[in-house]
């Protein structure tokens, strides 16, 4: 394993660590995830050593919001930091804190330091990650892919951190932005949104959320989560034909058909959207 942009070997940090209480953690769709102590095991595959060194680079570089990388146990598990606070775990309607403006623009002004932490994060040659295997182009970034409000660690009004590393890839940064402009605003039928306790201002969160993030241009910014909601489907069916339990259990339990209302829902308002992002 290198550094991005060294050709020196990093000195092994991957040790056998001793398997304690197991506590089993809340989520988890495409992986088991337990706690031990102050410490997160979670079954892994081949993009394991890829996003290793992200998280290595976001720990050198002082990102707060990341878990840090403790090694390998004796199951095989990555070890990763315990990050302490509250999640949403399985509650309906979800946590107020979820909700709340100031969670959106924290998240927005979070997800722009992510980005700025990993301008030179420049993962040599094709690397396999979970969804593809790719090279980064100059106009990308490694994106996490995933922070969304079920991702962050909550404590005493304010993020303390980003879980669920293992579906970070290269793309645009608008991609990231997308996904969480979808699952932030959020972008839900007004049902399913009612579900989970969310707002229905969605536009107004929508542009709450650029404004934290710092993004300028604005045209065509709907187009991309529409896009990066279509591609999520795929990629959740892709992945479940080729035999993954866990987006199997994605299809299994409708969320592809919610993405699915999602997406027509953000159709039939885009005019209006549009219009207040503009």
């Amino acid at each position: 394993m290198t550094i991005a942009g060294s050709s020196s070997p990093l000195p092994s940090l991957v040790h056998t660590v001793g398997v304690d209480e197991e506590e089993p953690l809340l989520g988890g769709n495409v992986g088991s995830v337990v706690r031990i102590g102050d410490t997160v095991r979670r079954s892994t595959g081949p993009w394991m050593d890829v996003v290793h060194e992200l998280l290595r680079h976001l720990e050198h570089v002082g990102f707060a919001y990341s878990p840090r990388v403790l090694g390998i146990d004796d199951q095989g598990r990555e070890v990763l930091s315990f990050i302490e606070g509250e999640t949403i775990g399985a509650t309906h309607p979800w946590p107020a804190w979820a909700w709340a403006d100031e969670t959106l623009v924290q998240a927005g002004r979070i997800l722009g330091e992510y980005h700025e932490a990993v301008r030179d994060f420049r993962p040599r040659g094709s690397r396999t990650w979970h969804l593809t295997t790719a090279a980064i182009t100059n106009e990308e970034v490694v994106c996490h892919n995933d922070v969304a409000p079920y991702n962050l660690v909550f404590q005493d009004g304010r993020i303390v951190g980003i879980i669920d590393w293992d579906l970070a890839s290269p793309a645009m940064p608008s991609w990231d932005l997308a996904w969480s402009a979808w699952t932030f605003a959020p972008i839900h039928t007004p049902d399913h949104a009612t579900r989970l306790g969310a707002p229905l201002d969605i536009a107004r969160r929508i542009r709450l959320l650029c404004d934290a993030y710092g993004l300028q241009e604005r045209e065509g910014f709907l187009d991309v989560i529409e896009q990066r909601m279509h591609a999520s489907i795929i990629g959740i069916e892709t992945q479940a034909a080729a035999g993954d339990e866990g987006f199997a259990r994605l299809i299994a339990e409708g969320h592809v058909d919610r993405m699915r209302d999602d997406a027509d829902w953000l159709a039939s308002r885009r005019s209006q959207w549009t219009a207040a992002l503009s």
